[in-house]
């Protein structure tokens, strides 16, 4: 599982490690950090290959902005 999210790195990590998210997800992959940003398919695939998976074995997608997220 893994937390893909656009935003500032400090923001969103911080975010992540407050929530204990960091300790409940095997990857993540912020757009402050790896200069992409959602809906760029990279990010997600950046996400994917922390996980030891590629995007094209399926998964799910929880999202809160139908045009940011898909």
């Amino acid at each position: 599982m893994a937390i893909v999210t656009n935003g500032t790195a400090d923001n969103q990590l911080g975010k992540i490690q407050q929530t204990g998210l960091v300790d409940a997800v095997d990857a993540y992959a912020l757009s402050g950090i790896e200069g992409v940003r959602k809906p760029d398919r990279r990010l997600f695939e950046i996400a994917a290959k922390r996980c030891d998976m590629a995007l094209d074995a399926g998964g799910w997608i929880i999202r809160d902005n139908l045009v940011a997220d898909v």
